[in-house]
């Protein structure tokens, strides 16, 4: 086991969750771990990771066009308006392949 916790994420960015400074909880629970640290200008993070019980933070989310990857699995209950978020997210997206087609 690597790392197993209750964490609070932060947002660095606007992301499909959320706006920049947005915080929500999780949980990180896994056994594997990246082979080799991912260069910040190859993948861009945008979630700043905290243990819940304080300490220092970590960059993770990582971010590559549309897709947002992370350890943590997200409780959207801890922040209802993450929920809302991701459904105008891809309500947005949706709607600009629909423009796209035209």
């Amino acid at each position: 086991l690597r790392t197993l916790g209750y964490r609070e994420v932060e947002l660095t960015g606007d992301t499909l969750l959320g706006g920049r400074g947005a915080v929500m909880r999780g949980h990180e629970f896994h056994y594997s771990a990246l082979a080799e640290p991912v260069p910040a200008e190859t993948i861009e993070t945008v979630y700043l990771l905290r243990p819940r019980k304080g300490g220092a933070g970590r960059a993770e989310g990582y971010r590559t066009h549309h897709t947002l990857g992370s350890y943590v699995h997200l409780h959207f209950g801890s922040r209802p308006e993450t929920a809302e978020a991701f459904v105008d997210a891809c309500r947005a997206f949706k709607d600009a392949g629909k423009k796209c087609k035209k």
